[in-house]
């Protein structure tokens, strides 16, 4: 379904599991996913129910992976506290510490995640200059053929990105997120824990939060492993796994100077334009090394202008 640029198609939307939602986006301004200046963070608690799906609208039950992180958070809270006391090594203790001291440093990069912009696109050229280059884009599609050398490739003709939803040519390494109806400017992915995109405005935060996970079920495995605590040591180690993937992973990103979603275009066979040179192969412009890839996307700054990138009249 289309949000059109009319209000008066909220009024067309009166049945339907969806109506209620689309209305309100189409009302407020707003992406599915975002909130309103009325609604709390966390909008319920609890364990999430299967059936509620049929339900709720999407916003309430996209709510309960972020509400898990939370409880994964005061359950690593609880069990440092608690071996902290019980444990009589040094060592031991000097873990529960480690744990401890990363619960609350993620908690805080967690949040910060959650609350920040990811990024809005530093205007650069008028609403009429990006709306021209996006019809250009399609008049160079148009005119792609089986024969055409750049038929593999480049269909559009620019390394831009092409907004079909604000009619628009976007700049490079930014894409349209639907959640927040917004461009973000490098987009790395949308997070569902996170209820939000994750772009150079909060991916410090984000990376942050993921480290700081992973030091944490660390350092309560290796405390419950002491004391035998077996219950403690299973639920961390599985924990640990599966943020030390994604760890794992966003690392890898930054060696080879990649996004989630740039990863998963090249996955998928469809490598966006500006990685690729005038003969279709790969080569990517913004690869500085490991260490320079972190840091760029770690303490990437936050680009705002006066006008944003927005779908606030789609």
């Amino acid at each position: 379904m289309v949000l059109g640029h009319h209000a008066e198609g909220s009024e067309l939307l009166t049945s339907g599991a969806g109506s209620g939602w689309v209305r309100r986006c189409l009302e407020h301004k707003v992406g599915c996913h975002e909130l309103l200046p009325s609604e709390k963070i966390f909008s319920s608690w609890g364990p999430p129910e299967p059936w509620s799906c049929c339900r709720k609208r999407p916003e309430q039950v996209q709510a309960h992976p972020r509400e898990a992180c939370v409880l994964c958070g005061l359950l690593a809270l609880i069990a440092a506290w608690s071996m902290s006391f019980s444990g009589d090594a040094d060592d031991c203790r000097l873990l529960c510490f480690i744990a401890f001291s990363c619960t609350l440093i993620g908690s805080c990069c967690f949040f910060t995640a959650v609350c920040r912009s990811p990024g809005a696109c530093l205007v650069q050229l008028g609403r009429a200059e990006r709306r021209r280059g996006y019809e250009e884009a399609l008049r160079h599609a148009a005119a792609i053929t089986w024969t055409s050398p750049e038929e593999a490739f480049n269909w559009w003709g620019t390394k831009g990105t092409v907004i079909h939803e604000l009619q628009m040519l976007g700049p490079e390494r930014s894409k349209f997120c639907t959640a927040r109806r917004q461009c973000v400017p490098m987009f790395d992915h949308y997070c569902a824990f996170l209820r939000n995109s994750v772009g150079p405005g909060n991916y410090g935060a984000f990376f942050g939060c993921v480290s700081s996970a992973f030091l944490c079920c660390v350092s309560l495995v290796l405390a419950a492993a002491q004391q035998g605590r077996t219950g403690i040591l299973c639920f961390f180690a599985m924990l640990a796994l599966l943020v030390g993937a994604v760890l794992l992973f966003h690392l890898a990103l930054a060696a080879f100077a990649l996004t989630t979603w740039e990863m998963l275009q090249i996955s998928r066979g469809r490598p966006l334009p500006y990685l690729l040179d005038e003969k279709g192969e790969y080569r990517n412009p913004y690869d500085r090394g490991f260490l320079r890839n972190l840091k760029a996307r770690v303490f990437g700054e936050l680009q705002t202008g006066l006008e944003d990138l927005n779908a606030l009249s789609v």
